[in-house]
């Protein structure tokens, strides 16, 4: 929520947030991309769906690992409203080792 808020600040766009998390979850580090699927699936509700339709969203998301919770976030999104179009923002990048 921190980087969201200096961002909003920072280019005068206007935050506003458009999900709710239904249920608690466990922390996503350590777990096989499976178990971050199963983790997330139906964690996330859309709070307005009128007010998003047609809208142009962004995810922000600090650290990008495997794309579960963006995925997550952007199927929530299409599923219960009807975005004009869906962006990610990401800060940071988990490099695959091997």
């Amino acid at each position: 929520r921190e980087l969201t808020e200096k961002l909003s600040r920072s280019t005068g766009i206007r935050e506003y947030p458009v999900l709710t998390k239904l249920r608690d979850t466990v922390p996503q580090q350590g777990l096989t991309i499976r178990e971050r699927q199963k983790n997330l699936k139906n964690a996330f509700r859309v709070l307005d769906p009128e007010r998003i339709n047609r809208k142009r969203i962004l995810i922000i998301d600090d650290v990008l690992t495997t794309g579960t919770t963006v995925s997550e976030v952007a199927a929530t999104l299409r599923r219960e409203s009807d975005p004009g179009f869906i962006g990610v923002l990401t800060v940071g990048r988990v490099a695959k080792r091997g």
